[in-house]
């Protein structure tokens, strides 16, 4: 390999002979001889292949769609390289789709990103086209948008972390030279207003107007173990639970990408074990737990809503999310926070963020813990104020005492 050389102090040039015989020739700051280095033993790789008829090397690919439009015309005219695809946005992500090992939620979603670019940007719109201010206006494009939905600001930021990390592909693929979505905020937020708590009594009547054994399991895994619905009991099997010592394995795709994130163990809760063994009963020992359609959470979704229906109860928003998060709830008044990271898979940031609710509850317990220690009542609490029903196990840990004749 021609090594590049230091000219004048300040210089790095590297020459080589093309394939051609032509004179190549590339120039850096001396303080860049390490780059020049690096451009230059990828050169040579470029010429051996092109003069031997072979594909480069893997490392030397990458590093050709890598680099920028201007040096890449050099290759190009130096007859080193191919000239870039110019490819069209909804090309780009139909391939992306269509290449790529994808789990079936993240085909729903990139599907529904590809839907939203390609609406606002246009499907034959270039990737190369696509400016840094387009993707601005993109953003608020998305928040403004009323049709068919309103999009929250958490949605939103979802949509342009997806849109962000397109274009990092395209830059691998050598398609595009930078990313218009670098530095804009893609920043997912939890929404308060799509909270809701069951309680545990409703968990139960939930529980009581299913239609079989089957369905209770699969509520009591959702409100009272907190698992992902569906895609943490699609692939659950009976070989997965070991009743003598109240343990099930939990598989996660939803946490496989990280480090041990790809299963769990859990205990098998008190709320959950009648309806796994009353199930257990009438199914095979070994094979699938469940044979209900989970290709996603929504083919659960007009059953569940029958049920919930003949509980009359009001129906929610995140009808199976909001489960989950009523148990993080009650778990979080319950067991240590090492349990809780261990037991429901995601870290004590996601969990306060997206997960952790305020409850009634916690109010009544706040405000008669700071009127016992005041050793007063408050102005709205007489004779006639009816008795709260707070169980005992919500004082743990207060110091407060549930006593009075405010409390039963």
């Amino acid at each position: 390999m021609a090594a590049p050389q230091i000219l004048n102090g300040y210089k790095a040039r590297y020459q080589t002979n093309g394939p051609s015989g032509r004179r190549i020739s590339f120039t850096y700051p001396a303080k860049d001889l390490k780059r020049a280095s690096i451009v230059a033993a990828h050169i040579d790789e470029l010429i051996d292949a092109k003069s031997t008829g072979v594909r480069p090397a893997k490392n030397t690919t990458e590093w050709v769609s890598s680099i920028g439009a201007d040096l890449h015309r050099r290759l190009v005219n130096e007859g080193l390289v191919d000239e870039r695809r110019i490819v069209a946005l909804d090309e780009f992500i139909t391939e992306l789709i269509d290449r790529s090992a994808l789990k079936p939620e993240t085909i729903k979603t990139y599907q529904t990103t590809r839907k939203r670019m390609t609406q606002y940007f246009g499907k034959n719109c270039l990737l190369t086209t696509i400016t840094h201010e387009q993707a601005l206006d993109y953003r608020i494009w998305m928040l403004n948008k009323r049709e068919p939905k309103t999009l929250s600001p958490s949605t939103v930021g979802r949509e342009m972390g997806m849109a962000r990390q397109f274009f990092k592909t395209a830059i691998k693929l050598g398609y595009v030279d930078s990313n218009p979505f670098e530095g804009i905020s893609a920043v997912v937020r939890g929404n308060p207003e799509r909270m809701h708590m069951i309680t545990h009594e409703d968990g139960l009547r939930l529980i009581n107007a299913c239609p079989d054994n089957q369905w209770k399991l699969l509520i009591a895994l959702a409100r009272f173990a907190g698992l992902r619905i569906a895609s943490e009991v699609r692939h659950m099997v009976w070989s997965d639970f070991d009743i003598p010592k109240r343990q099930v394995l939990i598989r996660s795709s939803k946490t496989e990408h990280n480090a041990g994130g790809d299963r769990r163990t859990i205990p098998i809760f008190d709320e959950v074990l009648p309806h796994l063994l009353a199930w257990a009963d009438n199914s095979p020992t070994s094979g699938p737990v469940f044979d209900l359609p989970m290709t996603n959470s929504a083919a659960l979704r007009k059953p569940f809503m029958a049920i919930i229906e003949r509980t009359g109860l009001q129906v929610w928003p995140n009808l199976w999310k909001n489960l989950r998060s009523s148990c993080i709830t009650d778990a979080e008044k319950r067991f240590r926070k090492y349990q809780i990271n261990a037991w429901f898979g995601n870290t004590e940031q996601v969990r306060l963020e997206h997960y952790t609710q305020i409850t009634d509850e916690d109010f009544l317990i706040a405000a008669s813990a700071y009127s016992v220690q005041q050793g007063t009542e408050t102005d709205c609490m007489n004779e006639n104020t009816p008795a709260l029903t707070v169980p005992e196990s919500a004082f743990v840990g207060t110091g407060v005492q549930p006593s009075g004749r405010y409390w039963t």
